[in-house]
């Protein structure tokens, strides 16, 4: 199918869609199955109509996940706990260190 074509029809198939998004078929598939793509199934096909497309592009290129500013923000937590964790580490080994240094 040529992409004028494509341009004309109201819905895309999977692939189609994908492509258009610029992600993997898994992607799409996983978005219509979290209800964040609108989809219609036609027998065993799924057909994601162009309106619903430009509407998930629209809105994944304003606004990040809020699940992802959360998870970002325990991983900033997580690494900051991290980082006071090594600091501790590396203190006691130091002192150990010195304890088993050999007195000259």
């Amino acid at each position: 199918m040529t992409t004028a074509q494509q341009t004309e029809r109201l819905t895309l198939s999977v692939p189609e869609a994908a492509d258009l998004l610029g992600l993997g078929r898994n992607s799409v598939y996983e978005a219509i199955h979290q209800g964040k793509i609108p989809s219609i199934r036609v027998g065993t096909r799924i057909l994601v109509p162009r309106a619903a497309l430009l509407k998930f592009a629209g809105e994944s290129r304003e606004l990040p996940s809020p699940q992802l500013s959360i998870d970002l923000r325990t991983i900033a937590e997580e690494l900051g706990a991290l980082a006071t964790d090594f600091r501790a580490l590396s203190e006691r080994l130091a002192l150990a260190a010195k304890r088993i240094q050999p007195s000259r």
